[in-house]
């Protein structure tokens, strides 16, 4: 609700978003087409320092990250290979690929006396490829971490309208059968700079600006909306 607006949305974080605007004097649909997803809520949000934030934005935490990319999670992937492909690449180093609650595993990790928002925060890249469905609740988790977002879920319906947010700015998005070696062998030819950038735009331009808070989140779905109207006139 925003004063006399009104926007009513369908509640699933993979399908598109559907929206119907009332502005007081009658139904005004904008638009049917599936070509605004829902951002996935994140379990366990990250909070970055102000000090942090200031890394990001000059690009000193591009020296700062202790491993080059994490993913700790379940390995579950209804058919695909979004996940598993990554479970084999664990090398305990650099790249942290491990399964939640597997005591042997962690206990003899690198990662043993770190918590899971402190991993996310020393990744230079992290994961949230699909699982059962074609969200991740990770996606958001990684973005609030200020981590580089890598994707793979076919056919997944972005959160926001292209003329607010361009993911492709942000995210590493690939196909689900590129999933594992392939990705981690293209973002090893990523420049120090592409890298600042990316985090900048997933963090600064996407997180802090539509994700942060509820409030922002419907700010985004709006404003992707006025501007979806003004185009159509």
């Amino acid at each position: 609700r925003d004063n006399n607006r009104k926007v009513c949305t369908q509640a699933a974080h993979n399908l598109p978003l559907v929206v119907v605007t009332l502005d007081g004097r009658f139904p005004y649909i904008i638009e049917e087409r599936g070509d605004q997803g829902m951002i996935p809520p994140p379990v366990k949000r990250v909070t970055l320092s102000s000090k942090e934030e200031e890394d990001v934005k000059t690009c000193a935490a591009e020296t700062k990250k202790r491993f080059h990319v994490s993913y700790i999670g379940n390995f579950r992937g209804h058919g695909s290979g979004a996940r598993k492909n990554y479970q084999a690449l664990h090398d305990n180093r650099r790249n942290i690929i491990l399964q939640y609650f597997k005591s042997e595993e962690m206990k003899n990790s690198i990662i043993a006396n770190m918590t899971y928002e402190e991993v996310l925060k020393s990744s230079e890249f992290a994961l949230a490829p699909r699982g059962d469905n074609k969200y991740s609740f990770r996606f958001s988790e990684v973005l609030s971490a200020g981590a580089v977002l890598i994707t793979h879920a076919d056919d997944y319906v972005f959160p926001f309208r292209p003329e607010i947010v361009d993911w492709h700015r942000c995210a590493i998005i690939l196909p689900e059968r590129l999933a594992g070696q392939p990705t981690l062998d293209f973002i090893a030819n990523m420049t120090v700079q592409e890298r600042c950038n990316r985090r900048n735009y997933c963090y600064f331009d996407i997180y802090k600006k539509y994700i942060e808070t509820p409030r922002k989140q419907l700010d985004g779905y709006i404003s992707g909306i006025e501007a979806m109207r003004r185009e159509t006139g």
